[in-house]
């Protein structure tokens, strides 16, 4: 017996690892808008009480470690 928590395709999970990967650059170019680009692009294919707290904890971990590489530059 299988259990499977979510079935996506591939077109789902494509538009969701780009929208990642899209967002987290701009925000490693400018300092912020990852929560910009990633949550309204992320809801169209989640719900969005699943989108807000994967965005923020992959902000959050982003914002650490960009915190302690900036910390040894000053």
């Amino acid at each position: 017996m299988d259990i499977v928590l979510f079935e996506f395709d591939f077109v789902q999970m494509a538009v969701a690892i780009s929208a990642i990967v899209i967002a987290y650059t701009l925000k490693g170019f400018s300092g912020f808008g990852a929560g910009l680009i990633a949550i309204p692009i992320l809801s169209l294919v989640f719900h969005v009480t699943i989108v807000v707290p994967v965005v923020s904890l992959l902000s959050f971990s982003a914002n650490l470690t960009q915190s302690f590489k900036l910390m040894y530059y000053t």
